[in-house]
């Protein structure tokens, strides 16, 4: 299993852990240390590292953390000041005077920023805070004023421009830009400069504009990287920000091989839409979905936008294709398979044992490379429920997935030998119910409060909102790791689940807001749940909220802490069931999952 995630789409804090990991919360701590007396201060813990114990002028004995201290000007109270490290993100709050102060663990930080809502952001950086073997113990002095485990940083907002959008650092995918900053006071022009060196020397474009207007457009040429800033004319020069225009995803649209069919011979022709402005384009096909060994690799000249391979593709083989023009970026990867001898599958799909059900959409799915679930075949059964999926792959295993909203999914597991007719097959889909769960973008922590097929592939229960996430996590508690599931894993990210569970917490990254009804059938009796000794990820199995203390009736008891992640807010929320702490929330809540520490291996009952 793999517990290793990309950077910077890093879970929210990841899993709870120590007493320095916890969110919010008041705690009593008590330090030691042979050479002084011990210690004990009453915190509130507003962040991962927030927490500074002196026992001397020149030693902190906070092990591999530093002190990142200054001011924001002129006297800025109540700007946040932000150090980003990738995993993990510490945050003060300017005071009095405009000083703050924060203790962040050693590492790589990209960026610094202070935020201000009327001045808009500043941003310093990148420092790597860590060892520098400048003194024993190693400690940082990074700004080498002597005192170890230190930045002084200051943010500055007196006497220049402060930029507002693009955001330093953004990725953007249209080529026509509007950059906006905050008004500077008395200022009667701006000067905008868009370079695409970082020092801004020989800016490729150059704009006056009047005040109060604080707003430029422009439409740029080339996919890259710029650099932008603004002066007024009683002002210095804003900090430079960048940005990058990226062509990825901006080109040709695709049409055959659809995607996620079957093909019966071994030369399809590949047909995309023209695309604006192109003069040739570059199609591309592998047998991997990284495009490390293309099997074809071909530039036509525009107005031809279809191919067709010269060359047999090898025979029961799963391919990956892409087209980009001379002036675009690549377009949509799209997958088929190659099957000559393929098969097919018929059959009826019923509910309540005999009454016939139309519209129901049958998907067929196969296993490829590192995991990755890849559909081969679809279609939707008529009025009188019959179906007929063809064509198939042989020799190879496949889910045929059953969905229609309002009822339980299903699935059958099959595999078809050369060119067979798989002919009456039954499908008897229970009828249901639905429940909306609203998912923000980035991650969210759900649960499934419907019950579900638990052999039906997470493609299909996720049909409604295909296209708009891209990962699925749980927290294996037995093995204390995070298992993975990607819409388009990679050879480092395999898949290691295909299939979901109701009394499990997921993580679920999603692409845009979008609200995910969910199929399945009510759940009206209680509900086992096995927890480890130490942190879980839980569901809730049912549609009705109901309040914790009640609604756990066994092993209540064994529950130290739980929290539930507000995607809303992208904050933790915290229960206690022993009465320590303030409780942000008291009762379930359908569609959210949740973080459960468990004193000792237990099962709860939920009802």
């Amino acid at each position: 299993m793999n517990n290793e995630l990309d950077p910077g789409e890093d879970l929210p804090g990841g899993r709870p852990g120590k007493l320095d990991e916890l969110w919010e919360g008041q705690w009593t701590i008590q330090v030691s240390h042979p050479a002084f007396t011990t210690k004990t201060k009453d915190i509130i813990v507003a962040s991962h590292y927030d927490v500074d114990f002196d026992f001397s002028t020149t030693t902190d004995l906070l092990p591999n953390t530093a002190k990142i201290k200054g001011q924001v000007a002129p006297t800025v109270s109540g700007a946040i000041i932000k150090a980003d490290r990738g995993d993990i993100q510490v945050q003060a709050v300017s005071g009095g005077g405009g000083t703050y102060e924060m203790w962040v663990p050693w590492g790589f930080y990209g960026t610094i920023s202070c935020y201000d809502t009327s001045l808009g952001t500043l941003t310093a950086g990148p420092y790597n805070i860590m060892d520098y073997l400048a003194a024993t113990p190693p400690f940082s002095d990074l700004d080498g004023d002597g005192e170890y485990d230190d930045l002084t940083l200051n943010f500055d907002y007196s006497g220049v421009v402060s930029l507002i959008s693009p955001a330093n650092g953004a990725t953007l995918t249209n080529l026509s830009v509007t950059f906006t900053w905050n008004a500077f006071g008395g200022a009667t022009t701006y000067t905008i400069q868009v370079d695409d060196t970082p020092d801004c020397s020989s800016p490729i474009y150059t704009n006056s504009i009047s005040a109060p207007t604080t707003t430029d457009s422009h439409t740029f040429s080339t996919y890259t990287t710029y650099y932008w800033r603004v002066t007024a004319d009683n002002s210095g020069w804003s900090t430079i920000w960048s940005f990058t225009i990226s062509a990825t995803g901006v080109g040709p649209t695709l049409v055959a091989p659809a995607n996620g069919t079957t093909v019966m011979t071994q030369t399809p022709m590949f047909d995309w839409d023209a695309f604006s402005g192109a003069t040739n384009y570059t199609i591309e096909v592998d047998d991997t979905p990284d495009f490390s060994s293309t099997v074809i690799n071909q530039t036509v000249s525009h107005p031809t936008t279809d191919y067709t391979p010269g060359s047999n593709l090898p025979d029961k083989t799963g391919y990956w294709w892409r087209v980009k023009a001379n002036n675009s970026g690549w377009s949509e990867v799209w997958y088929f398979y190659v099957d000559t001898e393929a098969g097919s599958v018929s059959g009826t799909v019923t509910t309540g044992g005999t009454t016939p059900l139309g519209d129901v959409i049958i998907m067929a799915f196969i296993i490829e490379d590192w995991g990755r679930i890849e559909k081969v075949g679809e279609t939707t059964s008529l009025a009188n429920g019959t179906f007929l999926l063809s064509p198939l792959p042989s020799g190879v295993a496949m889910d045929i997935a059953f969905y229609k909203q309002g009822y339980k999914a299903d699935s059958l597991h099959i595999t078809l030998s050369a060119g067979e007719a798989l002919t009456g097959q039954t499908m008897d889909l229970e009828a249901g119910t639905t429940y909306t769960i609203p998912l923000k973008t980035g991650w969210n922590l759900i649960s499934l409060p419907l019950i579900i097929d638990e052999d039906t592939p997470i493609p299909a229960i996720f049909y409604p909102i295909e296209g708009k996430y891209t990962r699925i996590h749980l927290w294996d508690a037995s093995s204390g790791y995070y298992v993975n599931y990607r819409v388009t894993p990679d050879v480092t990210h395999q898949n290691e689940f295909k299939y979901m569970k109701m009394n499990i917490g997921y993580w679920v990254y999603a692409t845009e807001d979008v609200n995910f009804v969910l199929s399945g059938v009510q759940n009206n009796g209680a509900k086992s749940v096995t927890l480890y000794h130490g942190w879980n990820m839980m569901g809730y199995a049912f549609t009705v909220s109901k309040t914790i203390s009640t609604a756990i009736t066994a092993n209540y008891d064994k529950l130290n802490l739980m929290w539930r992640w507000n995607a809303v807010t992208d904050t933790y929320e915290l229960f206690d069931p022993w009465g320590r702490f303030t409780n942000q929330f008291t009762t379930f809540t359908p569609g959210y999952g949740y973080w459960v520490y468990a004193e000792e291996d237990t099962t709860i009952t939920i009802q």
